[in-house]
């Protein structure tokens, strides 16, 4: 059990460390899942936290597939709005710009 602790300089709630740590996870794994749009599971799984990417698909952020061979995931528009809420627009547009460099120069 987590004892929630309230910061009243950010008025802001937190849970503790453990919890933190978790929830950065989360965001470099939608960050990955925003920038890269779509592809295959194997490789969402080598580039995130396993925890945080079965969070998300929870939540509705990613949606999941499969092809004859593999599974695929695919970013959902909650998932583009959330991480628009978080960060801004400005840095989703930029982490869809470096995944679209990232495509054309692989």
């Amino acid at each position: 059990m987590q004892v929630q602790a309230i910061n009243t300089q950010n008025n802001q709630t937190s849970f503790g460390t453990k919890s933190n740590s978790v929830n950065i996870k989360k965001l470099k794994a939608l960050t990955y899942v925003v920038r890269n749009r779509r592809g295959y599971q194997n490789d969402l799984y080598k580039n995130a936290d396993n925890k945080a990417i079965e969070s998300l698909k929870t939540v509705g952020f990613i949606n999941t597939g499969h092809t004859l061979k593999y599974e695929t995931y695919s970013v959902t528009d909650l998932g583009d709005e959330y991480y628009k809420d978080i960060y801004g627009k400005t840095s989703y547009y930029l982490q869809r710009i470096v995944g679209l460099i990232n495509k054309i120069f692989r």
